[in-house]
Protein backbone atom coordinates (compact mmCIF):
# COMPACT_ATOMS: atom_id res chain seq x y z
CA UNK A 1 0.00 0.00 0.00
CA UNK A 2 1.29 3.33 -0.99
CA UNK A 3 1.50 6.28 1.50
CA UNK A 4 -1.32 8.66 0.03
CA UNK A 5 -3.72 5.36 0.15
CA UNK A 6 -2.44 4.81 4.15
CA UNK A 7 -3.09 8.57 4.71
CA UNK A 8 -6.78 8.04 3.19
CA UNK A 9 -7.16 5.37 5.67
CA UNK A 10 -5.57 6.65 8.56
CA UNK A 11 -7.36 10.26 8.89
CA UNK A 12 -11.05 11.47 8.68
CA UNK A 13 -11.73 14.52 7.39
CA UNK A 14 -13.90 16.20 10.31
CA UNK A 15 -9.75 15.47 12.07
CA UNK A 16 -8.29 17.17 8.85
CA UNK A 17 -10.65 19.88 8.80
CA UNK A 18 -10.53 20.73 12.55
CA UNK A 19 -6.87 20.35 12.62
CA UNK A 20 -6.42 22.91 9.97
CA UNK A 21 -8.64 25.47 12.29
CA UNK A 22 -12.47 24.87 11.00
CA UNK A 23 -15.03 24.55 13.10
CA UNK A 24 -17.64 21.89 12.25
CA UNK A 25 -21.38 23.18 12.32
CA UNK A 26 -23.99 20.75 13.37
CA UNK A 27 -26.33 18.68 12.71
CA UNK A 28 -24.62 17.00 9.67
CA UNK A 29 -20.66 18.24 9.67
CA UNK A 30 -20.78 21.32 7.55
CA UNK A 31 -18.31 24.18 7.61
CA UNK A 32 -17.77 26.89 5.18
CA UNK A 33 -16.04 26.32 2.19
CA UNK A 34 -12.82 27.77 1.53
CA UNK A 35 -12.65 26.84 -1.75
CA UNK A 36 -15.37 30.08 -2.78
CA UNK A 37 -17.22 32.53 -1.05
CA UNK A 38 -19.66 30.74 1.35
CA UNK A 39 -21.78 32.50 3.67
CA UNK A 40 -23.45 29.16 5.29
CA UNK A 41 -21.94 26.30 5.59
CA UNK A 42 -22.29 24.34 2.32
CA UNK A 43 -18.94 21.91 2.35
CA UNK A 44 -20.12 18.61 4.23
CA UNK A 45 -17.21 16.76 5.72
CA UNK A 46 -17.60 12.77 6.24
CA UNK A 47 -16.27 11.45 9.73
CA UNK A 48 -15.09 7.99 8.31
CA UNK A 49 -11.79 7.76 7.61
CA UNK A 50 -11.61 6.94 3.82
CA UNK A 51 -14.42 9.23 2.79
CA UNK A 52 -14.04 12.81 2.17
CA UNK A 53 -16.09 16.04 1.53
CA UNK A 54 -18.57 17.52 -0.85
CA UNK A 55 -19.10 21.11 -1.25
CA UNK A 56 -22.79 21.70 -2.87
CA UNK A 57 -22.14 25.42 -3.21
CA UNK A 58 -18.80 24.82 -5.86
CA UNK A 59 -19.08 21.43 -6.44
CA UNK A 60 -15.33 20.56 -4.91
CA UNK A 61 -15.01 17.32 -3.56
CA UNK A 62 -12.61 14.52 -2.58
CA UNK A 63 -10.54 12.90 -0.47
CA UNK A 64 -8.27 14.56 2.81
CA UNK A 65 -5.23 14.75 0.33
CA UNK A 66 -7.59 16.71 -2.13
CA UNK A 67 -8.70 19.20 0.15
CA UNK A 68 -4.93 19.64 1.66
CA UNK A 69 -3.85 20.46 -2.67
CA UNK A 70 -6.95 22.52 -2.61
CA UNK A 71 -6.00 24.33 0.92
CA UNK A 72 -2.85 25.37 0.49
CA UNK A 73 -2.59 25.48 -3.19
CA UNK A 74 -0.34 22.61 -3.60
CA UNK A 75 0.13 19.51 -5.95
CA UNK A 76 -0.08 15.71 -5.07
CA UNK A 77 2.54 14.70 -3.32
CA UNK A 78 3.06 17.98 -1.10
CA UNK A 79 -0.27 17.28 -0.10
CA UNK A 80 1.02 13.59 1.14
CA UNK A 81 4.04 15.27 2.54
CA UNK A 82 2.23 18.02 4.61
CA UNK A 83 -0.73 15.15 5.70
CA UNK A 84 2.01 12.80 6.77
CA UNK A 85 3.94 15.45 8.73
CA UNK A 86 1.04 17.52 10.36
CA UNK A 87 -0.36 14.37 11.66
CA UNK A 88 2.53 12.73 12.71
CA UNK A 89 1.79 9.39 10.80
CA UNK A 90 5.48 8.68 10.56
CA UNK A 91 4.49 7.37 7.00
CA UNK A 92 8.16 8.88 5.69
CA UNK A 93 11.29 10.79 7.56
CA UNK A 94 9.26 14.32 7.58
CA UNK A 95 8.76 15.88 10.98
CA UNK A 96 6.11 17.53 11.44
CA UNK A 97 6.05 21.56 13.18
CA UNK A 98 4.28 21.95 15.77
CA UNK A 99 4.14 25.45 15.93
CA UNK A 100 3.40 25.81 12.20
CA UNK A 101 -0.02 23.77 12.67
CA UNK A 102 -0.79 26.57 15.89
CA UNK A 103 -0.02 29.27 13.66
CA UNK A 104 -2.22 28.37 11.05
CA UNK A 105 -4.98 27.33 13.24
CA UNK A 106 -4.46 30.99 15.08
CA UNK A 107 -4.49 32.46 11.30
CA UNK A 108 -7.42 30.86 10.38
CA UNK A 109 -9.27 32.18 13.80
CA UNK A 110 -8.01 35.47 13.63
CA UNK A 111 -9.57 35.98 9.77
CA UNK A 112 -12.85 34.68 10.74
CA UNK A 113 -13.17 36.62 13.78
CA UNK A 114 -12.44 39.80 11.36
CA UNK A 115 -14.54 39.05 8.78
CA UNK A 116 -17.71 38.46 11.55
CA UNK A 117 -16.80 41.93 13.08
CA UNK A 118 -16.58 43.70 9.57
CA UNK A 119 -20.12 41.71 9.02
CA UNK A 120 -21.33 42.99 11.89
CA UNK A 121 -20.09 46.55 11.28
CA UNK A 122 -21.66 46.21 7.66
CA UNK A 123 -25.04 45.43 9.59
CA UNK A 124 -24.76 48.32 12.17
CA UNK A 125 -24.29 50.68 8.95
CA UNK A 126 -27.43 49.40 7.34
CA UNK A 127 -30.17 49.70 10.07
CA UNK A 128 -28.36 53.15 10.79
CA UNK A 129 -29.03 53.53 7.30
CA UNK A 130 -32.35 52.24 7.52
CA UNK A 131 -33.42 54.97 10.34
CA UNK A 132 -32.04 57.88 9.15
CA UNK A 133 -33.94 57.18 5.18
CA UNK A 134 -37.27 56.21 7.15
CA UNK A 135 -36.75 59.58 9.74
CA UNK A 136 -36.08 61.55 6.69
CA UNK A 137 -39.29 60.19 4.81
CA UNK A 138 -41.83 59.70 7.46
CA UNK A 139 -41.20 62.56 9.98
CA UNK A 140 -40.20 65.28 7.48
CA UNK A 141 -42.39 68.72 8.15
CA UNK A 142 -45.70 68.70 6.25
CA UNK A 143 -45.87 72.34 5.92
CA UNK A 144 -43.72 75.43 6.93
CA UNK A 145 -45.00 75.75 10.45
CA UNK A 146 -44.99 72.76 12.00
CA UNK A 147 -41.74 71.87 14.27
CA UNK A 148 -39.17 70.17 12.47
CA UNK A 149 -38.61 66.64 14.05
CA UNK A 150 -34.76 66.33 15.18
CA UNK A 151 -34.82 62.88 13.80
CA UNK A 152 -35.27 64.38 10.57
CA UNK A 153 -32.45 67.15 10.89
CA UNK A 154 -30.07 64.25 12.12
CA UNK A 155 -30.97 62.21 8.60
CA UNK A 156 -30.44 64.97 6.58
CA UNK A 157 -27.62 65.74 8.05
CA UNK A 158 -26.09 61.86 8.03
CA UNK A 159 -27.66 60.44 4.57
CA UNK A 160 -25.13 61.61 2.08
CA UNK A 161 -22.20 60.10 4.66
CA UNK A 162 -23.49 56.95 5.20
CA UNK A 163 -24.39 56.69 1.06
CA UNK A 164 -20.32 57.89 1.07
CA UNK A 165 -19.42 54.77 3.29
CA UNK A 166 -21.52 52.24 1.15
CA UNK A 167 -19.65 54.08 -1.64
CA UNK A 168 -16.16 52.89 -0.28
CA UNK A 169 -17.37 49.65 1.65
CA UNK A 170 -19.34 47.53 -1.06
CA UNK A 171 -21.16 44.62 -0.08
CA UNK A 172 -19.27 41.35 -0.91
CA UNK A 173 -20.74 38.57 0.44
CA UNK A 174 -18.49 36.03 2.58
CA UNK A 175 -15.47 38.95 1.93
CA UNK A 176 -13.81 40.79 4.70
CA UNK A 177 -14.22 44.98 4.93
CA UNK A 178 -11.91 47.34 5.12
Amino acid sequence: MDIADEIKKRLSMDEVVRAYGFTLKQPGNYICCPFHNDKTPSLKVYSEPGRGFHCYGCGEGGSVIDFAMLLFKIPFSAAVVRLNADFRLGLSNDRPDPRELAQLKAERQKRENEATAAEADYMAHTYEYQRLWNAKIFKAPKSPEEIIDPEYIEACFKLDELDQWFLEHPYKRGEQYK
